[in-house]
């Protein structure tokens, strides 16, 4: 069995959780901080998680502070 790039499963957890953000079931920092937790314990970069998560969030994040 081929494991998932923790990239991959990133991009796929944002894209989740902003159409749930968007569905009502999330405020924006809950659908964000877990993202930035998830990159934190895979290694990922946090340019990169940043890079990753605007992408799929975009003007949605400007209210939200991001972890340093």
């Amino acid at each position: 069995m081929q494991r998932l790039s923790p990239i991959k499963v990133l991009q796929a957890r944002a894209e989740a959780r902003c159409y749930l953000y968007q569905c009502g079931q999330f405020d924006l920092e809950t659908a964000v901080e877990p993202l930035y937790l998830f990159a934190i314990e895979r290694g990922i970069s946090m340019s990169l998680a940043r890079e990753i998560i605007h992408g799929v969030f975009g003007e949605l994040l400007v209210a939200v502070e991001i972890p340093k």
